[in-house]
């Protein structure tokens, strides 16, 4: 007994229920959000979709079920699992965790440009939705961050590492210095804690979104030609994080490179996924940076959903699948609402679609 037999069995049976792609062009064709809601209320999606009627537009009812659905598929994959297979689990939607106090930073630091929090928070981490709720009605960032640290939020070293940069983010008003606190803090985090993970598909999985990461910031910073600074207080080289597997001496060269075919050259010779030296070539003709962020996004995502079939069926590579299948619906049929919305074409939505 490996203790997943009873979590992947469930799990497997739930991957019959996931939409496919004869689902999202049916979807498509229905032609309003309000049928598209009618339709997906006949699906797993049924009960989230009773649960927003209360909401005074289509979109916005259909954002809200698509949210609520996935928090609540992820939060249940948790019960389906005891010991260390859970704490697997809990690593891998810990990323959640980031991303909502992520969010929560950019509202208190923008609340021009983020209205409400609330549309952007997925509570399928350790911070359940009470949690959230807390932390987005406070009445500042400062706040936000005090409360962090109360309650070590998302971690202990997150929470005190975000309070380290607080002056940094007074001086200059930008909330990228508390952002990049908490990215490091949770790549650290996590690259220790995958030490007890080594060549599973976990360690795979995580340390691909660093890698992805960490590439995009390196083209960025050569595209800019903005050079780095070290930071003198923390006495270390903030701008990469920690734990993937391009290291250091190969992002500065990327940085460094003068053209995209040698940049991609030199990066055809490292252990990248197929997938990764694909969007890699299209970046090399058309420089489109948001272009290829998608692209590696959906390249780690198709590896991770691939593991329904070469991953190993009493291990953790079950609930990385259908995580990352669930997370990739919830962003289709975003997709679906916004195309639909704003009569865009479905040749023109298909390809956007993220893998199932």
């Amino acid at each position: 007994m490996t203790g997943y037999e009873y979590g992947n069995t469930r799990l497997r049976a739930q991957r019959g229920r996931l939409l496919d792609g004869a689902n999202y062009r049916e979807l498509f064709a229905i032609g309003t959000t309000e049928r598209l809601l009618g339709a997906l209320s006949a699906t797993p999606y049924g009960p989230d979709v009773e649960r927003t009627l209360v909401r005074h537009d289509a979109f916005h009812q259909l954002d809200e079920a698509v949210r609520s659905h996935l928090a609540r598929s992820l939060r249940a994959i948790r019960r389906f699992y005891e010991g260390e297979a859970r704490a697997g689990v809990d690593l891998l939607l810990g990323r959640w965790d980031l991303r909502n106090i992520r969010s929560i930073i950019r509202l208190k630091a923008r609340p021009s440009v983020y209205e409400d929090a609330e549309p952007m928070l997925v509570a399928a981490g350790a911070l359940d939705e009470a949690a959230l709720a807390e932390l987005a009605g406070q009445p500042s960032l400062r706040s936000v961050v005090e409360l962090m640290v109360a309650w070590d939020l998302p971690s202990r070293p997150a929470a005190r590492r975000t309070l380290q940069e607080w002056p940094r983010y007074e001086t200059t008003g930008d909330p990228v210095f508390l952002e990049n606190a908490l990215n490091h803090a949770w790549a650290a985090h996590t690259a220790d804690a995958l030490d007890g993970w080594v060549g599973t598909e976990l360690e795979v999985v995580l340390r691909a979104e660093v890698d992805q990461i960490n590439l995009l910031t390196a083209l960025r910073l050569r595209q800019t030609g903005v050079e780095r600074t070290l930071d003198a207080e923390a006495h270390e080289d903030d701008t990469y994080l920690p734990g993937g597997l391009m290291r250091p001496a190969l992002l500065e060269q990327v940085r460094r490179t003068s053209t995209p075919d040698d940049l991609v050259a030199i990066l055809a010779r490292q252990p990248l996924p197929a997938d990764w030296r694909a969007a890699l070539t299209v970046w090399s003709a058309n420089q489109d940076l948001s272009a290829l962020s998608g692209g590696l996004e959906r390249a780690v995502a198709r590896n991770a959903i691939g593991l329904f079939g070469r991953g190993d069926p009493l291990g953790i590579a079950i609930p990385i699948a259908f995580t990352y299948a669930k997370e990739c619906e919830a962003r289709n049929l975003r997709l679906l609402g916004k195309s639909i919305t704003h009569h865009i074409r479905w040749d023109d939505t298909e390809p956007e679609l993220y893998p199932w």
